[in-house]
């Protein structure tokens, strides 16, 4: 495993490298095909940051955690990584022998209701980052989105070729945007 650790206004001291080592070496009982763990600390003001990227055999997991103490943002963020860890691993074993997608229902997304916002001022589009849409199941999508902490996931269907969108619904299921 190769762990990269690096400070944004911070210097990153032997103590707080010793604390990452120990927090993530920790998450490798869970996960043991962990290639690389990317770590960011970085301090604004009070807000103490700690940004921790986990890449797998085919999974990325991300966490991210501000506190006022930048221990406490290390441990919180190896314990948000951890738990989506685990979770990722428990449902790989549940869903081992199912073929199926029963629970992905289609829905329309609500319309937008024009293109200014409550306080008159126009809305943007943001840049972000570039879409990889890498071949996969719906429900392997459902455990990236879930693992990244996002509410959406666009991907390329493996068995359509064309691009879905999978969301996390308000009722707390998960819905299927296909074209």
């Amino acid at each position: 495993m190769q762990l990269t650790i690096s400070g944004r206004h911070v210097d990153v001291t032997d103590a707080l490298r010793s604390h990452v080592e120990e927090r993530i070496e920790h998450l490798q009982k869970y996960f043991d095909r962990i290639t690389r763990v990317d770590v960011i600390l970085s301090v604004e003001k009070f807000r103490h940051r700690a940004e921790v990227t986990l890449h797998g055999n085919h999974m990325v997991a991300h966490a991210d955690e501000v506190t006022d103490d930048m221990y406490a943002s290390i441990d919180r963020a190896a314990h948000v990584i951890e738990k989506r860890v685990r979770r990722y691993k428990e449902r790989l074993k549940r869903h081992h022998d199912r073929k199926t997608e029963a629970g992905f229902v289609s829905a329309p997304l609500p319309e937008d209701e024009g293109a200014a916002s409550e306080g008159g001022e126009e809305r943007r589009i943001i840049p972000t980052e570039p879409l990889v849409a890498k071949p996969m199941s719906p429900e392997e999508a459902v455990l990236q989105m879930e693992l990244l902490g996002r509410t959406f996931l666009a991907f390329t269907n493996d068995s359509t070729e064309e691009i879905n969108v999978v969301f996390e619904r308000d009722d707390g299921n998960y819905g299927l945007i296909q074209p």
